[in-house]
């Protein structure tokens, strides 16, 4: 979790985008990683596993990306 909290920027002070400047913004990306992760354990298809990874980032260039990642 430190590994994550630490990824996250959680505790940095520095000049930061408003989004990330709002209590709890940081911490909520590391949950977002959490959530990603069961996800993709219980993925059962390719559909389940670009679900699963919108939850860690949300992107729109899906079937784009799933040409990538599923040749």
């Amino acid at each position: 979790m430190v590994i994550l909290n630490a990824y996250a920027g959680v505790g940095f002070t520095g000049d930061q985008p408003a989004r990330l400047a709002k209590p709890g913004a940081r911490e909520a990306i590391v949950q977002q990683f959490l959530d990603c992760e069961i996800a993709l354990l219980k993925a059962r298809s390719i559909d389940d596993v670009m679900s699963a990874l919108q939850i860690a980032r949300p992107f729109n260039q899906v079937a784009e990306f799933r040409k990538i990642l599923f040749p």
